[in-house]
């Protein structure tokens, strides 16, 4: 699905996603079945870059809008820009991750997503996931046990 770049190369569409991470856990959000996945599940809210908005900008907005949480730019860390396909389209996605200390409040924008729950690693592997999301969690969490 996608493979790592160099962060200058440009293209006509950008994505930013982040993983939320609380105690040992990350947030999943099922899509809404009227949306492009519907009812697969993503551990990492995000969508596209608007003209203009940097990938973190992007990120922070997109987190807020589908989630309700504030993010704060200066701890999200970055983990890398990827280049995709879906289908005839390709797009880099920028990959962030967050640990937040404390359990957020999360409000789900139904026209996007009809669920969501905190889930290991381990859990989120075993759900059906978006296009990519196995390789994405791989991306972030590498070095732990699958």
């Amino acid at each position: 699905m996608f493979k790592k770049i160099d962060p200058n190369f440009s293209c006509k569409y950008q994505g930013a996603i982040c993983f939320c991470e609380w105690e040992g856990k990350i947030l999943m959000l099922k899509r809404s079945p009227a949306s492009l996945q519907g009812g697969l599940w993503t551990a990492a809210p995000g969508g596209k870059l608007e003209t203009g908005e940097t990938p973190l900008v992007a990120v922070v907005r997109e987190v807020r809008e589908e989630t309700g949480i504030e993010l704060e730019a200066g701890k999200l860390a970055s983990k890398g820009c990827y280049l995709c396909s879906f289908g005839e389209i390709e797009y880099l996605l920028h990959i962030f991750y967050v640990r937040l200390s404390s359990l957020p409040t999360v409000f789900i924008d139904p026209k996007e997503h009809t669920e969501y729950l905190w889930a290991t690693v381990e859990e989120a592997h075993q759900m059906p996931l978006m296009r990519g999301g196995a390789e994405c969690l791989q991306v972030v969490f590498k070095n732990r046990v699958m």
